[in-house]
């Protein structure tokens, strides 16, 4: 589960690397299956794949079905930036002019989504409690300093919550922190922005979400992220 726009696909990646399962997904995105993901277009109720990808837990059949949930969080501010730019560009790696962030759609529904943001992190907790399922919350940022230690323990939750673990679990490790190291070499820097995107009020609105879902997350038991360094200044 997590925001649109928070690392899904790269986290869908790592999570077949270490189980050598496919992942599914409650969407039938097909430049994710042209692009190798063979779980995207089957039924997450058939159990062909162990780990299903939602952005909002509104599907009552997955849901009802889960035996667990597993929460990727990301800045709100960045996560938006990156779902708006892949809608803009009609895909997950198009490249877009930064003429869309001062358009109607994105200066009428960015308060929306950063306060969406918001309101899902509260859901998660609020049905992982009231349905009784174990809950790992990691944050892309985490996941991106470490890959291989975040997959590390998204094992060790495997195994306690589902009582699930891949046979050959050492050499994955490792395969996946090899493979990590070689992808640093090829990793482009990031041009940054010529303008803000965000005006004050949305920014408001993110800060403000930001602090209530850090608090919510304390009091489920996960401390991911650091509150200073998610909020934007205006």
């Amino acid at each position: 589960m997590s925001y649109p726009g928070s690392g899904n696909t790269w986290t869908r990646i790592l999570l077949e690397d270490i189980t050598g399962i496919y992942t599914g997904s409650i969407y039938r995105d097909g430049s994710l299956t042209r692009g190798g993901f063979k779980g995207e277009g089957t039924n997450p109720m058939k159990g062909q794949t162990m780990i299903v990808k939602s952005h909002f837990p509104s599907n009552q059949k997955v849901m009802h079905a889960a035996k667990a949930i597993i929460f990727v969080v990301r800045n709100p501010f960045d996560a938006i930036i990156a779902e708006y730019k892949r809608r803009r560009g009609h895909g997950h790696t198009s490249v877009v002019s930064e003429k869309v962030f001062k358009d109607k759609m994105w200066l009428g529904n960015a308060p929306r989504w950063l306060d969406g943001w918001g309101r899902l992190a509260k859901n998660v907790t609020s049905i992982a409690a009231a349905n009784n399922l174990p809950l790992h919350v990691y944050s892309f940022e985490q996941l991106k300093e470490n890959p291989t230690y975040e997959m590390e323990k998204v094992l060790n939750f495997l195994e306690d919550a589902i009582d699930w673990k891949p046979d050959n679990r050492y050499k994955r490790l490792k395969c996946l922190g090899e493979l990590q190291k070689a992808a640093t070499s090829f990793k482009r820097e990031k041009t940054p922005p010529s303008f803000e995107y965000y005006t004050p009020e949305m920014i408001e609105i993110g800060n403000k979400a930001i602090q209530e879902v850090h608090k919510n997350l304390l009091e489920a038991g996960f401390d991911v992220f650091d509150v200073e360094e998610y909020l934007r200044s205006s």
